[in-house]
């Protein structure tokens, strides 16, 4: 190889390498555009994804315009009643591809334009919105984290699409009362717990006493019955009894009124036999007895024997007979 040919490739190789260290091409990854400057100047243009040849005296500023999270640990949020919570804050967001040479020039770098855009804006935010909120504890209620994230995502989206960002939703999460309320309300559950427990307790001994109540009862009312059966049995029996003597009564009254009705009928029979025996008619009476006894007269004269039926004895004549 002569000489000439040997400065020729020479020259050929600086160019390659001042080619290749000017490197006057970029590549742009998927998701991201890239805003160039040429000596500081921002130009009004921006590379999407793929590969760019370019000025080789550009500078980059690289942009993700895919969702992004911007999250904040420990953030203040105060309330009405002077307490101050704390609370972890994510800001799902993204920016438009043609915004970004226009945020390159008012807001700066990506980073910049989280902590302009949304960092500072956002605490901002979050103590305006906590004055809405009336007591500490209130920010654990679901309704309340909801106000609260709607007024955020609304206020920020009202700074941020001016820049062309949106905004796309604001998470607070895990909140962090101060320690006096946190004392209060453990204070406050382990009393509901045991007010929980006693009226679980007055429940089971309701429970018990009316499962009792409801035995005594039963045995109350079986007790009723039986007695009552008793009682209906013994006033069965009674009423028989009563009917029996009822009925014997009845036969001994109708044995006395029959007996009573004989008595005042042989009474009344006498009375009116005694009403007509006149003296004459007793006299009339008694001469027909005498002459009866006399035709049946055999001579004889009554006698009666004193001493027994001996060979002693000694007879009484009647001599009136």
């Amino acid at each position: 190889m002569n000489l000439k040919q040997i400065i020729t490739a020479s020259l050929i190789g600086v160019s390659v390498i001042a080619v290749i260290a000017l490197k006057p091409f970029t590549i742009v990854s998927q998701g991201e555009v890239k805003v160039p400057s040429l000596f500081g100047e921002v130009q009004e243009t921006y590379l999407d994804e793929g590969l760019h040849m370019t000025n080789p005296f550009y500078s980059f500023d690289r942009y993700d315009v895919k969702e992004n999270a911007f999250s904040i640990e420990n953030v203040s949020i105060p309330s009405q009643d002077k307490f101050k919570s704390f609370a972890d804050v994510t800001i799902m967001w993204s920016v438009e591809a043609s915004s970004t040479p226009k945020l390159r020039k008012t807001i700066g770098t990506m980073t910049d334009v989280e902590t302009k855009l949304l960092r500072q804006p956002l605490l901002a935010l979050l103590r305006e919105a906590g004055r809405s909120v009336e007591k500490a504890q209130d920010l654990y209620k679901a309704d309340v984290q909801a106000q609260l994230q709607d007024e955020v995502k609304d206020g920020l989206s009202v700074i941020a699409s001016e820049y062309g960002l949106n905004i796309h939703a604001v998470y607070i999460q895990d909140i962090t009362l101060p320690d006096v309320i946190q004392k209060a309300i453990v204070v406050t559950k382990e009393l509901e717990e045991r007010e929980a427990q006693e009226k679980a307790r007055l429940a089971q001994e309701t429970l018990v006493y009316a499962r009792d109540t409801a035995k005594a009862e039963a045995a109350a009312k079986s007790a009723l019955h039986n007695k009552t059966a008793r009682q209906a049995a013994a006033d069965a029996l009674l009423y028989e009894r009563k009917q029996a003597t009822d009925a014997q009564a009845y036969d001994v009254k109708q044995q006395a009124d029959a007996k009573l009705y004989a008595a005042q009928a042989e009474a009344k029979g006498n009375k009116a036999l005694a009403a007509s025996l006149t003296p004459a008619l007793l006299e009339s009476r008694r001469i027909e007895v005498d002459m009866q006894r006399m035709k049946s007269w055999n001579g004889s004269v009554p006698t009666t024997l004193m001493g027994g039926e001996t060979a002693n004895a000694v007879p009484l004549y009647h001599m009136g007979k």
